[in-house]
């Protein structure tokens, strides 16, 4: 029997099962609606013959943990009301548990890094969110809306988002917004030097509220746009000195890449 782990992000879903070196991976662009993404997972796991004992899932949307239902999936619209209990139980006749992708990124590092009494982990893709491990537990917050990092205001005179918030830190440094408003994608325009520095003052301005409020003992970066690598880390660093000394954070890129959430997925309970 076999643990079957699923990220559905807001480009890419993974799959595949727990140990496995490497995972299968499709494009949600490929798709018209969630229900195809699911039946591709469908077929390949009755393609492996293999007995299914439980699911894990990390989703790239709001979902409410307690009811296993989705909220809200802003970068890939039709998931609205969906249950991954319900579809893995109907399907699999398995047991399944679902997070947002930033709260199982948080757990994978947390449980790469010994179980730290605190950590943020903030994913910077599609969008930005972020999870938050406080005194060793997960915290979802009131209607699972903590660490939604992303919706935060760093620039009043900003433009505003699809949701009508202004100047926020998913609006300024998202890879969904970096497109739309350069036409071209963040992993091309952060080798402008210029362009590269903007960005990262835009970012240390979200960080830095954070890091300020709840001073964890780690924040961890991950996410697509954090695979310009090195670089990043040690100019958020350096403009983040003063106040990473203060909280006494460590600031670092994921060395877990994008199992981080499978990882975490793992951990859910």
């Amino acid at each position: 029997m076999s643990l079957l782990l699923i990220d559905i992000g807001g480009t890419k879903c993974s799959f595949g099962f727990d140990g496995e070196v490497s995972l299968q991976e499709v494009s949600t662009a490929d798709f018209d609606e969630p229900k195809q993404i699911l039946t591709e997972i469908e077929n390949w796991v009755r393609a492996q013959s293999t007995e299914i004992k439980r699911v894990a899932v990390s989703f790239g949307g709001q979902l409410n943990f307690a009811t296993q239902i989705v909220s809200q999936s802003v970068h890939k619209s039709g998931w609205e009301t969906f249950s991954f209990k319900k579809w893995a139980k109907e399907k699999f006749n398995a047991e399944c548990l679902a997070d947002n992708d930033a709260n199982c990124g948080a757990l994978g590092e947390w449980s790469f890094r010994n179980r730290p009494a605190s950590l943020v982990y903030v994913t910077i893709s599609t969008g930005i969110g972020s999870g938050l491990v406080l005194n060793g537990e997960l915290y979802r917050g009131q209607n699972n809306l903590a660490g939604e990092l992303g919706h935060i205001q760093i620039d009043p005179n900003g433009k505003p988002d699809e949701l009508g918030n202004i100047g926020t830190l998913e609006r300024a440094c998202g890879g969904y917004w970096i497109l739309k408003d350069f036409g071209k994608p963040a992993s091309e325009l952060l080798g402008d030097e210029k362009f590269f520095q903007t960005y990262a003052g835009n970012l240390a301005k979200g960080l830095e509220i954070a890091l300020k409020l709840i001073a964890p003992e780690f924040m961890v970066l991950g996410g697509g746009i954090t695979n310009v690598g090195s670089k990043l880390e040690s100019t958020l660093q350096e403009i983040l000195k003063s106040t990473l000394s203060a909280t006494g954070t460590k600031l670092e890129l994921t060395k877990l890449g994008k199992s981080n959430v499978l990882l975490g997925a793992k951990e859910l309970r």
